[in-house]
Order: C-alpha cells, then sequence, then structure tokens
C-alpha cells in the first residue's frame, strides 16, 4: 500500500514563509537633517560667498530587506551635483561644508538617498544669497553727470557719489578710490571710517578728442567693495567733421574734369558757370607723349595753400586758417601727388576745406596718345 507524504504539507508553510519575508518592500529609506548647533536645516538667507555646514543621516526601511547604496547632493535647482557617492550599508551619516554663491539669488540643495530596491527619498532647502559688498552709486542732481556723456574738450563737469555699508555685515566704510583713464591716472584715494560717505567732484575733460573711463570704488573694513563708472567722450566744437571724397580726371577725356568744393559736385571741363570750378583740371595739350598735368586750377576766387597731414587730421576752424595764413596762396596746384595735403580759402570768403590726395592715377596707353583716363581722388573736411 502507498505510504502517506505527511510532510509535505509543512514544507509548503515553510517555503511560503520564506518567500513572504523577503518579499521586495517599496517602502523608501529614511532621511533627515542633523540638528547640531550652526547646522542649516530649513530654508535660509546667507551673505554671498559665506561658508555654512549641512549633515544628513539617513537608513534604510525599518523592515525592508535592502541595504542603501548611493547618496548625492545637488545644488544650483539641480543643475549642479555637489555629492555623489555609491556604497552598502543600512545607515549612512555625512557633514558637508559648502560656499554660498558669490552673486544674489537663490539656489536649491537637494540630499538624496537611494537603497538596492530603487526607493528614494530626499530632503531639501532654499539659501537666498543678499550682497555683502556695500553700496555706490551716483548723485542725479541736475547738473551732475551720472551715466556716459559727450563733453566738449577742456570743460569742467560735475560728479558725485553716496555710500552706504551694508546692513547685513555692518561693517563700515573705509576707503574710497577714484581713478580716471580706464584706471590708469588716481584721481583720489581717501581712508576714513564711516557708515556713509557723500563726495561731490568737479573734473576737467582732457583737451584733446578721447574718451576715458572715470571710475569710484567703495571698500568697508572687511575688504569687501562695490564700484560705479561712467565713460566721458570729449569733442572739439570747432572740429571740421564734414568729409567728402571727389574726383577729377584729364580736361581732355570724357570725364568730368572739375570740382564744386562747396556743393561737393563734380563738374564738367565744359560747364559754362566759372564761378562755381573750384578745382578744374588743365590738360590741354594733346601731343604724341602722356600729357596730363596732375593738379588743377581754380576759376573763381578759391586759393590754396600745401599744410600737413597732421593740420588735416586734426583740421578745426581755428588751426585751418593760420595754415592758410602761414602760406603763400596759388589758383593752381601743378604737381598734386598721393599724400599732399592742401588748404584751400573757398571764393574769397572765410570758408575752408583742407584736401588730402589719396590717389593719382596716370594712364599709359602706347601712341599715338593716351586715352585721357587719367584722374586725381582725394578728399576733404570742411
Amino acid at each position: 500500500m502507498c505510504r502517506t507524504l505527511s510532510f509535505i504539507p509543512g514544507l509548503l508553510f515553510a517555503v511560503l514563509i520564506l518567500m513572504t519575508s523577503c518579499k521586495k518592500d517599496e517602502s523608501p529609506p529614511d532621511i533627515s537633517f542633523m540638528t547640531n548647533t550652526g547646522y542649516i536645516t530649513s530654508n535660509t538667507t546667507l551673505t554671498t560667498g559665506s561658508g555654512f555646514t549641512v549633515g544628513i543621516t539617513a537608513s534604510k526601511h525599518s523592515e525592508d530587506c535592502e541595504d542603501l547604496t548611493r547618496l548625492t547632493v545637488t545644488r544650483d535647482n539641480g543643475a549642479t551635483t555637489a555629492w555623489d557617492s555609491l556604497f552598502t550599508g543600512s545607515s549612512v551619516s555625512r557633514v558637508f561644508n559648502f560656499t554660498a554663491k558669490p552673486i544674489t539669488g537663490s539656489e536649491k540643495f537637494t540630499f538624496t538617498v537611494t537603497d538596492g530596491n530603487g526607493n528614494t527619498a530626499e530632503v531639501s532647502f532654499t539659501v537666498n544669497t543678499v550682497s555683502q559688498a556695500p553700496s555706490i552709486s551716483f548723485i542725479t542732481d541736475a547738473g551732475y553727470t551720472s551715466s556716459d556723456a559727450t563733453v566738449v574738450i577742456g570743460t569742467d563737469f560735475t560728479a558725485g557719489i553716496t555710500a552706504s555699508k551694508n546692513t547685513n555685515t555692518n561693517e563700515n566704510l573705509v576707503r574710497l578710490l577714484v581713478t580716471r583713464d580706464d584706471g590708469v591716472t588716481e584721481v583720489l584715494d581717501s581712508t576714513f571710517s564711516s557708515g556713509t560717505v557723500t563726495r561731490t567732484f568737479v573734473f576737467t575733460a582732457k583737451n584733446i578728442v578721447t574718451t576715458e573711463s572715470f571710475s569710484f570704488t567703495i571698500y568697508d573694513n572687511n575688504d569687501k567693495y562695490a564700484s560705479v563708472s561712467f565713460t566721458i567722450t570729449t569733442y572739439d566744437p570747432y572740429q571740421m567733421t564734414e568729409t567728402h571724397t571727389g574726383t577729377i580726371y584729364n580736361a581732355l577725356g570724357a570725364n568730368p574734369a572739375g570740382w564744386d568744393l562747396v556743393s561737393n559736385n563734380s563738374l564738367a571741363y565744359t560747364s559754362s558757370n566759372d564761378d562755381i570750378k573750384d578745382m578744374m583740371n588743365q590738360t590741354t595739350v594733346v601731343t604724341d607723349n602722356n600729357n596730363w598735368v596732375s593738379g588743377w586750377e581754380a576759376l573763381n576766387n578759391t586759393l590754396y595753400v600745401e599744410t600737413s597731414a597732421s593740420i588735416y587730421n586734426n583740421a578745426t576752424t581755428l588751426n585751418v586758417p593760420d595754415a592758410y595764413s602761414s602760406g603763400t596762396p596759388v589758383s593752381a596746384i601743378t604737381n598734386a601727388g598721393i599724400g599732399k595735403y592742401y588748404v584751400a580759402k573757398l571764393r574769397g570768403g572765410n570758408d575752408y576745406a583742407v584736401i588730402k590726395i589719396t590717389d593719382v592715377y596716370v594712364t599709359t596707353v602706347d601712341l599715338p596718345y593716351d586715352d585721357n583716363n587719367d584722374y586725381i581722388e582725394f578728399e576733404y573736411k570742411k
């Protein structure tokens, strides 16, 4: 007869107990901040660049079969990983030392623990950073320069600043530094100890056309500082800034041989109104050789004096008449070349132009004679 297998029910019960005890537990691990004195445990406000300490402790769930396997810390609202470690253990404790951002703003710190089942738990806080530097600003009263400006060369202008200590640090102001020439020239370096400071300055703009930066920097007792600045661009009200270009061609050719320096137009050699012919090429002889006359003649009362590159480059309504008066005026220029300069007194009046020869082109066509396409190119200021 068959024997009854009485042990089988007991074996099945044992297997069920084992399976139940090892069933995957989805409960997350536990994590919390350490509450030691001085540790950050919740949202807080700190000065920029300051250090702070955080501690965390984590453990696996009491009924969990899996140990902890990973701890990560992110900042910058998750954009930056500050810590990422792999390990195996039933618990973990870590202390972190961080430095707040050097700029004002806020960022979230998140601490995440993971167990062997992939379960996670996290804690987080937000750090709001405020400036620890003093403050400085320009005085904006009428008549004060407080931003980039344009002034006449050699004239005075006023600027003022007001500064105060940072209420977060309560460090007194101790130094004011003022520079110009983009930091090259020191205007003021003053030391003191005060919670606030106000200063007014009268500067003289440079006596040349240029651009320079003025900077005002305040320091506190903790060597923190703040700065404001503006740029001054100088201009010469007498500067001749109207610029034109022109070309006069060989008078024997088909292209315009003359120029009107007042209306800034080209003129044909055969045009009837001589009163506006400030420049007219005088090539009039046709020969078997090159007949080009590199120059011009005024058919009105315009007169010319040769001058220098310096006068052209820095032409003003003051130095140009002086340059004209220092020379011998002529009505015709016969040897104009690249890099030569001339002052023109226009039509017997008190208006002037300064001319720079930029190109002279001479044709080299074979006999019987050239094609008369020679020309002079120039630019001029008025």
